[in-house]
């Protein structure tokens, strides 16, 4: 049983740490931007050619670094999930006594998934002028996140769009019946299209 119990806590932790170094890699490289895009206004300002071209190939270098560590963390989270695998059997949602919830509302959810994909696609050298896909997820009785599949005929827009619903910031809380956390199955349309 102790051993059963250190093992739950260890995965529990490691899908907390994968979320987490998400998190870390977006601060990072949100900052490495900001300075980057303050030194090509100075530059612009200057009229100083030779500053521009270095900072657009920061700003560059800092996109393709941050898109390589994103692909991989999320493959990370993806491959230590399965360790995780849930438990106890879905429910009908419809017999839940409490719902399972995203503390900043679902409507917030849609944006922030959106959001995060407007803000880090390129949209200039896109190869995408209309994708989707559908994020078939789990809410577990711990109230953590089992993704089940992602599902689109694009892979490298399943993959975004998988990173952009991790990467929001709200937490979720398990749905509940009689009077103890039960896992519940949801399913996340994301879709884009540039206009």
């Amino acid at each position: 049983m102790f051993r059963i119990l250190v093992f739950f806590l260890f995965v529990l932790n490691v899908s907390a740490q994968q979320l987490q170094s998400l998190k870390i890699i977006k601060t990072k490289y949100d900052s490495i931007t900001k300075i980057s895009k303050e030194e090509y206004l100075l530059a612009l300002n200057e009229n100083n050619q030779e500053k521009i071209i270095a900072a657009q190939n920061k700003i560059r270098e800092a996109r393709f670094k941050r898109e390589k560590e994103y692909k991989q963390a999320v493959e990370d989270f993806v491959k230590n999930q399965r360790f995780a695998e849930p438990s106890n059997f879905p429910i009908d949602s419809s017999k839940a006594e409490i719902k399972a919830s995203y503390s900043h509302g679902f409507e917030k959810l849609y944006k922030e998934v959106h959001d995060f994909i407007f803000k880090n696609m390129d949209a200039g050298s896109s190869e995408f002028d209309s994708a989707s896909t559908k994020i078939h997820f789990f809410v577990q009785n711990n109230h953590t996140l089992f993704i089940e599949k992602v599902e689109g005929t694009d892979s490298n827009f399943n993959r975004i769009a998988l990173l952009a619903f991790l990467m929001t910031e709200g937490t979720w809380t398990s749905a509940s019946q009689y009077g103890r956390n039960v896992k519940s199955k949801f399913v996340l349309p994301v879709s884009l299209k540039l206009e």
